[in-house]
């Protein structure tokens, strides 16, 4: 009996030592959707349990740790929940740690607001909802996110996402609204990379720098390397868009700014460069606009190879 007693009690402190990941009613609710259980829960034990922390398993071999009841309704997009956590005073912009797993994919640490909009359930259930509901209590648009190979933050993360999936534009607008954004230069350039011109002319008149490089945090900077970003108009111009690029040389774009990959030998790029590259007969009329512009002689002929 006593060695049974012993056995059962070193079985106990091995389980606490390893940190057992463990699920809570209320955790596992907001999961499921149940709000009827939510709010019996939130009866039970009061507003405090909507902010508490868990270690949660949400796919093989891949957890959030502290992560709070709001948390995993804004991953799993479960608005019904978080909308009866955020009136029972949940805090929006708590921090949710990812591991650094294989199976992670790539999270290291997120808000809710940033659950909302990572990719697959973001992007792919095309639900905005949620982050505008987070938005609206107090989200910060700008909290630094943490990814294995990159940084980045929810205002990215909804841009680059609007482009694909236009509804999540109201997202886009609703975090230019708070006024927390205070550059949107990387943002011009992902608007001119994503050929969204609309975008472009809106992030100028806010401010944006025709000029100046993307900033690092962005997914197209991560994929460059460490090399000279290339700049709004040489996306304009490897697109073809010749509107586009009007544009941004009247808003005093430098034609001969050079870009670079950083990977092997470092090869200077002009904008001209890249509408060659990218399309000779599609970016005919791009070409023809910059090469008095950028000091290039000859002219396109129609045909490759004439």
């Amino acid at each position: 009996m006593k060695m049974n007693l012993k056995r059962l009690l070193g079985a106990a402190i091995l389980l606490m030592s390893m940190n057992v990941v463990h699920a809570d009613i209320i955790h596992e609710a907001a999961k499921a959707g149940d709000v009827p259980l939510i709010e019996s829960e939130i009866q039970k034990h009061g507003k405090e349990i909507v902010d508490k922390p868990i270690k949660f398993k949400y796919s093989k071999g891949s957890y959030f740790n502290n992560i709070t009841p709001l948390g995993i309704a804004a991953y799993y997009q479960q608005l019904a929940v978080a909308e009866v956590l955020l009136r029972n005073g949940a805090n929006a912009n708590s921090r949710v740690e990812g591991t650094r797993g294989r199976h992670s994919g790539g999270l290291l640490s997120s808000t809710p607001l940033g659950l909302s909009l990572s990719k697959p359930l973001g992007l792919l259930r095309d639900k905005p909802d949620m982050a505008v509901l987070l938005l609206d209590h107090g989200a910060e648009p700008i909290a630094r996110l943490e990814f294995r190979s990159a940084s980045s933050t929810p205002f990215y993360l909804a841009l680059l996402t609007s482009f694909k999936t236009p509804r999540y534009k109201i997202v886009v607008e609703k975090m230019i609204e708070t006024g927390k954004i205070k550059s949107y230069d990387g943002a011009l350039v992902s608007a001119s990379e994503h050929d969204d011109f609309p975008m472009v002319k809106k992030f100028h008149a806010l401010g944006a720098k025709v000029n100046i490089p993307e900033e690092k945090f962005t997914i197209s900077a991560v994929c460059i390397g460490a090399g000279r970003p290339p700049s709004a108009l040489h996306y304009a111009a490897k697109n073809g868009n010749l509107e586009m690029v009007k544009f941004l040389v009247k808003q005093g774009a430098d034609v001969n700014y050079r870009t670079w990959s950083g990977s092997g030998l470092a090869i200077l790029e002009k904008p001209i460069d890249w509408a060659r590259m990218y399309g000779m007969l599609k970016n005919r009329k791009v070409i023809e606009y910059l090469r008095p512009r950028s000091g290039v002689k000859g002219k396109v002929r129609k045909k490759l190879g004439k």
